[in-house]
């Protein structure tokens, strides 16, 4: 594999973890947010989680086929969901409190008490 090869497989796997980073900041987004708000956004939040959930999964088919020999130029083809300004703030905002809160807590599914503590972080952070 050639230098730019690398680069780019490096770029795209950055951006692979990036991807994966928001979509864990959304779902802490969504699991903060109060039952009413969650209940009106649930088909918004479920649609994003799959158009994602479905771009990683092909990023991935795509990144072990450019590491079994198809050209690297494959990989600047390929498009990632784009995110909103103002949903990037928020997943920047909820990630950037986790972090703080639970610095070594893996990315995994909060309990109630956390989801509590985590709402009460974010407001002491704004």
């Amino acid at each position: 594999m050639s230098d730019s090869d690398t680069d780019r497989s490096e770029g795209f796997r950055r951006e692979r973890q990036r991807q994966r980073d928001h979509l864990f900041g959304l779902y802490l987004y969504h699991t903060t947010r109060p039952r009413a708000f969650r209940w009106m956004q649930r088909g918004a939040y479920r649609r994003t989680v799959s158009r994602v959930q479905k771009a990683l999964a092909a990023g991935d088919e795509l990144l072990a086929a450019v590491e079994a020999d198809v050209p690297a130029a494959a990989l600047a083809l390929f498009e990632w969901p784009p995110w909103t300004q103002e949903i990037e703030d928020r997943i920047r905002t909820m990630l950037e409190v986790y972090a703080a809160e639970s610095p070594s807590r893996p990315k995994t599914e909060l309990d109630i008490e956390d989801v509590a503590r985590l709402s009460q972080a974010v407001l002491k952070y704004l």
